[in-house]
């Protein structure tokens, strides 16, 4: 098993362990505490993660539009204030459902035109 003891030790926002992305907000928000597994390790990054949201629902890279980047940042997002169910994050939770809706037509057309700009690319390389 894994040695999770470092989790016992407050932090305020532990950038030591987490980036300040979305996606590894996220994954360390949704760990539980090792003295009652019904609670986050770290509420403090949960305050993080709903900070981070952006104006639109979602979570992701606020500067640069990145459907990729937006998607998985909002999935990850709501995985995480899923797991402690507090009545509080339901309508952050509402809104992004939204935007993993909206992005994921965005990450479609993104991924269409990427696959297009790597085939003219290997033609005009090859």
């Amino acid at each position: 098993m894994a040695d999770l003891s470092f989790l016992k030790y407050p932090l305020e926002y532990p950038l030591g362990i987490t980036g300040a992305d979305a996606l590894s907000t996220a994954q360390v928000a949704a760990v539980p505490s090792l003295d009652n597994p019904g609670k986050p390790a770290r509420p403090l990054l949960l305050k993080q993660l709903r900070d981070m949201q952006l104006p639109d629902g979602g979570w992701g890279e606020p500067t640069i539009f990145n459907a990729y980047d937006r998607y998985i940042g909002t999935l990850a997002a709501i995985w995480a204030l899923s797991e402690w169910n507090e009545a509080a994050d339901q309508n952050r939770i509402a809104q992004a459902r939204e935007v993993l809706n909206d992005s994921a037509e965005q990450l479609s057309q993104e991924t269409r035109d990427s696959l297009k700009k790597a085939s003219v690319f290997l033609k005009t390389h090859s």
